[in-house]
């Protein structure tokens, strides 16, 4: 954004808009209805405690909360549950 407007690209502004939403409805939506499937309850209190766009400073402890996740339904794939 910085370069469009450095470079009065209005054409790179313009399709600035476009390219997020696709990103915003046609990656991230998707992407997260699909872990919420997945992961179901553990997904969602991960989701609500960190931020969608920017990384907060304690963005790192929120790794192992799916790191459990994944082990929870590998051990119980290997149970037949």
């Amino acid at each position: 954004m910085g370069r469009a407007a450095y470079w009065s690209c209005l054409w790179l502004l313009l399709t600035l808009v476009p390219f997020a939403l696709v990103i915003r409805y046609g990656v991230v939506a998707r992407e997260e209805a699909y872990l919420e499937r997945k992961f179901g309850d553990v997904y969602r209190r991960y989701r609500a405690r960190v931020r969608r766009w920017l990384c907060s400073a304690s963005h790192q402890l929120h790794g192992s909360v799916l790191e459990r996740a994944r082990r929870r339904i590998s051990a119980g794939c290997r149970r037949g549950a």
